[in-house]
């Protein structure tokens, strides 16, 4: 009896052992499936982590290729400062990846377009548990690819007050209304409320845009990085009757969108010709300059009622004063360089004036019409002035009763000027990037008509009295003052092409 107990016993122990030892082979293989499941999760983030900072690389490069080609690189310049930005510990610190950089792209949809920049980088990306399972070894490489571009876009239509540091940027005081049929955007940093009521709190007690109790603003959209004065919400009306408040604070800051707008020069329209100063009153005419005055003034009427008429030429002038008399502006670029004892460089507040198909200059005494130097330069900063070269700048006034029509070469011949001069398309007043001088478009008159873009990027532009403007301001701040209302009604067919960058793949 005891033998057949011990063989049983025994039989148990061994199926104990056998099942010991196939818990060791499963315990074994499910340890590699895990760390391999390990490794998939861990190093497939890895993975993705190391595409995705290949791509940021990728895009990064195709971005800088296509802003230095929009400056006027050349192709193998814009390669050499686009690599940087993949390689560089100061961007995307890839310092082993390899880098290529095609103008034009050499693949996909944009293949062979010359205003688009392809980057293809190539990046180690290391694994550290993956290469435990049977024929995967470590590490690899990750490819990225991007490409990025410049098109012409339209400007926006409307009103846009740039500079973060006016405070308020937007001001309608007195009993004005400011009517814009279009978009505004104010940048200003400053506080106030939202579009709910709610405090907009930007380190500052002094609003981003103000909208006093007896004024108003009427627009089809308000977008403000701050916000606005608490009694002058209810005061802000959308343009489309029935429609919500138009007011978005606390938004992000809208870009320049005529960053890129070329700076005049001989190449692309100015008339390298001193001008002079002319002055035209109800009491005569006058030029004081080195021009030619058989030129400048002729004589329209009768011998027996003669009418002296002014006409100016493109060129370079220290000031244009028009208070009365006529004035004809022969179209073309009117570049105003002050003297340093000029207030205003451009002053037209009476008269009859012809001024179609023109476009101002408003820069600084020390400009360059052969080189467009200093202000060719502006674009690289984003600080407001004042400006670093310490040029002397002038203010200009306008009286709303004057008609100017913008540059237009569909429209008007511009005899010698380069084809270049079609860059300034719908522009009617081009003020120098980092001047910081004042704009005062004032009177009372239902008959004026400005149409045309205004850009001063660091001005201060100041509206009194009833008027319309068929165009887009694009200002440093804007205010609105009196009893009038004031119309903003962009016409878009005359808003500048302007060229913007855009990453596409």
């Amino acid at each position: 009896m005891n033998k057949p107990q011990l063989d049983k016993h025994a039989r148990r122990a061994t199926r104990r052992r056998r099942k010991a030892g196939m818990v060791i082979v499963w315990c074994s293989l499910l340890m590699v499936v895990l760390i391999g499941m390990v490794g998939l999760i861990v190093d497939g983030g890895l993975l993705m982590a190391s595409r995705r900072h290949a791509q940021n690389g990728a895009d990064a490069a195709a971005l800088a290729a296509a802003f230095a080609k929009l400056k006027g690189a050349s192709n193998g310049d814009a390669a050499t400062a686009a690599t940087p930005f993949v390689t560089s510990a100061a961007h995307n610190n890839l310092p082993s990846a390899s880098v290529a950089i095609n103008i034009p792209p050499s693949e996909g949809p944009y293949a062979g377009t010359g205003n688009y920049a392809e980057a293809i980088v190539n990046a180690p990306a290391a694994t550290y548990f993956i290469q435990v399972l049977p024929g995967i070894g470590a590490g690899g490489t990750v490819r990225a690819h991007a490409v990025a571009g410049y098109e012409l876009v339209r400007l926006g239509k409307g009103v846009m007050a740039l500079d973060p540091n006016a405070k308020p940027g937007l001001k309608i005081s007195g009993q004005a209304t400011l009517v814009v049929d279009g978009d505004v955007y104010v940048n200003s940093e400053g506080g106030g409320v939202d579009e709910n009521g709610d405090p907009v709190i930007i380190g500052t007690n002094q609003t981003a845009t103000t909208v006093n109790n007896n004024g108003s603003l009427i627009a089809a959209n308000l977008n403000v990085v701050g916000g606005v004065n608490s009694n002058g919400v209810d005061n802000i009306e959308n343009i489309v009757s029935g429609e919500p408040n138009p007011l978005h604070a606390n938004q992000l800051p809208a870009p320049d969108p005529l960053l890129f707008l070329p700076t005049p020069t001989v190449a692309n329209g100015v008339v390298d010709k001193f001008q002079g100063e002319p002055q035209a009153t109800s009491g005569g005419l006058s030029l004081n300059g080195p021009v030619d005055t058989d030129n400048y003034i002729r004589n329209d009427g009768t011998p027996e009622a003669p009418i002296n008429v002014m006409v100016l030429h493109p060129g370079i002038y220290t000031s244009i004063k028009i208070t009365g008399g006529q004035v004809e502006f022969v179209p073309g670029i009117y570049v105003l360089k002050p003297a340093n004892d000029t207030t205003f460089t451009l002053e037209v507040t009476g008269g009859t004036v012809q001024a179609e198909g023109i476009m101002f200059y408003n820069t600084g005494s020390n400009y360059d019409a052969a080189t467009g130097a200093p202000d060719n330069a502006d674009y690289l900063s984003t600080a407001p002035p004042p400006p670093p070269d310490g040029a002397k700048f002038g203010n200009v006034k306008i009286n709303d009763s004057i008609h100017m029509l913008p540059l237009n070469t569909d429209d008007y011949s511009y005899g010698s000027a380069p084809s270049a001069i079609e860059a300034f398309n719908g522009m009617l007043f081009y003020q120098r990037r980092q001047s910081n001088a004042r704009t005062q478009i004032e009177g009372d008159s239902a008959d004026g008509y400005l149409a045309g873009t205004f850009y001063a990027k660091w001005g201060e532009l100041k509206i009194d009295g009833q008027g319309t403007y068929a165009g887009s301001f694009v200002v440093g701040s804007m205010s609105a003052e009196g009893q009038a209302t004031m119309t903003i009604d962009p016409d878009g067919d005359e808003l500048p092409m302007v060229p913007r960058i855009f990453l596409v793949e």
